[in-house]
């Protein structure tokens, strides 16, 4: 049997569905404006990026959807080339329902079927939203179907943004031209220090040179401090580009930045457009923290290409000091593999893949539903699907370290699901190749008999290697679920 997709949310103490298809996006509900229509569960509309959008309460169309439950949320439904909002509690989660599992409901009403969620045994009633657009008396805005559909194939293609801000400034660019990000970049004077160079950091076996980024597309007058930095491989070597903060890496629903007067910049060839802080995913930390609710899009294509980038990446030395480490020499001639891993705080730096890593969501005790203890989970609800999250210090069986600002959770997916692992600190992205086992010193027992260690992996140059243990965040999902 074919599985369809659908994506559950609340109102009041009733659990609703929408096709996948049909759930366009999901939006805080603001104050609404007066419409003009017939029908009694028009509460209003509001305006969203332009669009006005009709708005209906449920609970007077289902008479158990009834209650004081406060309706904080939108839900934009998008069928037959027509768009309203539905007023909702929450949205859940988003489940894959065999169709042999639907219950047959009512065909001439708004509800189409019904299932059970799995992992609560809660009824779910499921909503067809084409019955629902052709309500006597309920106003729906209509769109070009053609150029929606065109519209969100774009957006499908369209790569994440890695955003960031420097000099009170918000900028974005396309994560996929990224070669790493460091997040405690450590610049060392060098003879090429003048202007907007910085100096070297050190960086797999090699010695880079460090640009301010608002100086490479000629903003590099506002003031600025080095706090972060992400690396672009050139033709024949890498720069490193100072920021003061990376908030995440995001998609974004906008398919086209919006085009920026070529005079609002000294160098307007660097600056690709604005994308709208509303576009981005409701849970990231950047849309939260952009004051000025739009990025300037950094053309990737222009850094790479400027002839005086491309000289300065020459400059690209190797770092001698890197080959005095023993622990890397050592490595290399292991058949380990050559991998990109996330370090992080585990009362202790520990690495993790980054292959694995679905999603890396700001983490602080607000956000956590039912808590967050060493023997069950928390909850975390990001992108529309609820996530189980356990403290991986706790499962380590190590003490926790104090939370800083870059707390995370981290997303896995694993053959039983998605499970978060909260960390109380980001510490870098590096690369180094896999120790086998057997040349390293044995992982210690860890509770309820998980070995959660892949590997060992050898990090830094010089004077800074080490070799640090690789947490297999997969195995571990898988053994949290299965018990």
């Amino acid at each position: 049997m074919s599985a369809s997709r659908y994506g559950v949310f609340s109102v009041g103490e009733s659990l609703l569905a929408l096709e996948i298809h049909a759930l366009r996006e999901v939006v805080p509900c603001p104050a609404l404006e007066a419409m003009p229509g017939a029908h009694p569960g028009l509460k209003g509309q509001f305006s969203l990026r332009g669009t006005p959008i009709p708005v209906l309460d449920l609970r007077e169309l289902m008479p158990a959807c009834s209650g004081d439950a406060a309706l904080c949320n939108v839900v934009i439904v998008a069928t037959h080339n027509r768009l309203f909002g539905l007023l909702a509690s929450g949205i859940d989660q988003v489940v894959e329902c065999e169709t042999h599992a639907l219950i047959d409901a009512d065909t001439t009403g708004i509800l189409c079927a019904g299932f059970t969620l799995p992992s609560e045994s809660r009824p779910v009633s499921v909503i067809a939203a084409d019955r629902l657009a052709a309500l006597p008396g309920l106003p729906c805005v209509e769109i070009d179907g053609a150029s929606e559909e065109h519209d969100a194939g774009e957006m499908t293609e369209s790569p994440p943004l890695m955003l960031m801000e420097s000099g009170g400034v918000p900028l974005a660019m396309d994560a996929t031209a990224v070669h790493t990000i460091i997040l405690s970049p450590q610049i060392e004077d060098s003879p090429m220090k003048s202007g907007f160079c910085l100096g070297i950091l050190r960086y797999s076996g090699l010695q880079i040179p460090v640009i301010n980024l608002l100086g490479a597309i000629g903003l590099g007058r506002l003031p600025t401090r080095p706090d972060q930095a992400f690396i672009i491989k050139y033709p024949d070597g890498f720069i490193a580009f100072t920021v003061e903060t990376i908030f995440d890496v995001a998609p974004i629903r906008q398919a086209k930045p919006v085009p920026i007067p070529r005079s609002a910049f000294a160098d307007p060839d660097c600056i690709i457009g604005g994308v709208s802080a509303e576009h981005l995913p409701y849970d990231s930390l950047a849309r939260q923290r952009c004051a000025q609710g739009h990025f300037l899009v950094v053309s990737d294509r222009t850094l790479g290409q400027r002839e005086a980038l491309v000289a300065l990446a020459r400059m690209t030395m190797p770092d001698k000091n890197s080959h005095d480490g023993t622990a890397r020499r050592a490595a290399e001639k292991q058949n380990g593999r050559l991998v990109q891993v996330l370090t992080v705080d585990a009362n202790g730096e520990v690495a993790c893949p980054i292959d694995v890593i679905t999603q890396i969501i700001p983490w602080s005790e607000h956000k956590m539903l039912l808590g967050l203890g060493c023997d069950h989970a928390g909850l975390i609800i990001s992108r529309e699907q609820a996530i189980p999250t356990y403290c991986l210090s706790k499962l380590l069986g190590v003490p926790l370290s104090p939370s800083t600002d870059t707390a995370s959770v981290l997303v896995v997916k694993s053959e039983q699901g998605q499970v978060g692992f909260a960390v109380p600190r980001l510490i870098t992205i590096d690369s180094g190749r896999l120790i086998e086992e057997e040349t390293a010193c044995a992982t210690q027992a860890h509770p309820g008999n998980r070995n959660p260690s892949l590997a060992h992996i050898t990090l830094g140059q010089g004077g800074s290697e080490r070799i640090l243990v690789v947490i297999d965040l997969i195995a571990m999902a898988n053994d949290l679920l299965a018990h």
